[in-house]
């Protein structure tokens, strides 16, 4: 039996909640067969990143998602997770900080609450990167107070 569009996309999407990557990325190439939109392709650049680490070409199908379908707020969720992937925590989070802006979207929350693990600064008029904080910050810590 030949499984519609639909049926192959709503399955990937169950399989990545059910962090089965590789069952997900296998579904959405079908789906992508079959039918060629923006949301079959972000999901399998995502897969594509994950399972493959192919990053480059999962950046650019995703990007090319979102260009068709800028308002739809998986596209950013997406492209934030496969910049996770790859490593460049800064434009992922500036990704997931442009697809909040669309709308609440729980996923993308879920994915920014990932970056505010950071305790308040010791020294909140010096920055993060200076030593004094960094390494008061270490053994406030180490002792049991933070």
């Amino acid at each position: 039996m030949v499984e519609s569009y639909a049926q192959l996309l709503q399955k990937g999407i169950k399989a990545l909640k059910h962090n089965s990557p590789v069952e997900a990325l296998m579904l959405f190439e079908q789906a992508n067969d079959q039918h060629s939109t923006p949301l079959s392709r972000s999901y399998l650049a995502y897969c594509l990143a994950k399972v493959k680490g192919q990053h480059q070409r999962a950046i650019s199908l995703c990007k090319s998602a979102l260009r068709d379908e800028p308002h739809n707020s998986a596209h950013y969720l997406n492209l934030g997770r496969i910049y996770m992937n790859a490593n460049r925590k800064e434009q992922a989070m500036q990704i997931f900080r442009r697809g909040i802006k669309l709308g609440p979207n729980p996923e993308l929350l879920e994915e920014l609450k990932k970056f505010d693990r950071r305790q308040p600064l010791v020294f909140p008029t010096l920055p993060r990167t200076h030593l004094l904080n960094k390494y008061s910050g270490k053994l406030l810590s180490f002792i049991g107070f933070r």
